[in-house]
């Protein structure tokens, strides 16, 4: 239902404090499938590989992650989404989603850290136009390092803390 802690920090630690829930939110992924990253086929090739053959197990069969996250259709797809849900703000959720979209649009950002990295700059609306609509662009880190799960950047969690208490509350009322 929430994608893990990733969802339940989206949830409670980006929709929450703009007021706002799942319900009132259209959500698009970048990548609209799985895909292995480097430690969880480090972690097959450990533990599941070495035992596919004496206990018949299937191969797996997700591909590896590519090094184009999106290609100019995938953006197109995520750009038609945009515009049929009639949305005015774009949450961007950390490096990611910004390289391999909102940069085609908005390109003097690249990463996160271009939009703001400070306590004044980071979470601010910064208004775009991304395929004809125009947008605010909302840029906030990742759920895993607002939410500090596995690997993550104290800092971006320090600045989404500074933003929680005193950014959201107002940013979109």
């Amino acid at each position: 239902m929430f994608n893990g802690p990733s969802g339940v920090a989206l949830d409670e630690r980006i929709l929450a404090p703009l007021d706002r829930n799942r319900s009132e939110a259209w959500l698009a992924d970048l990548v609209p499938h799985s895909w292995v990253n480097f430690r969880q086929q480090a972690a097959l090739d450990r533990s599941y590989m070495p035992r596919l053959t004496d206990w018949s197990l299937p191969s797996p069969s997700v591909p590896p992650v590519r090094s184009v996250l999106a290609n100019s259709s995938r953006q197109d797809e995520i750009a038609v989404e945009l515009i049929q849900s009639r949305a005015t703000v774009l949450i961007l959720l950390g490096d990611e989603p910004i390289r391999w979209f909102s940069s085609r649009w908005y390109p003097r950002c690249r990463r996160l850290a271009d939009f703001g990295a400070s306590a004044d700059s980071y979470g601010r609306l910064t208004e775009a136009t991304v395929a004809g609509a125009r947008v605010a662009l909302l840029p906030l880190a990742h759920p895993r390092q607002v939410a500090r799960l596995g690997r993550s950047s104290a800092r971006w969690y320090d600045l989404h803390q500074s933003w929680i208490e005193r950014r959201a509350p107002t940013l979109l009322s």
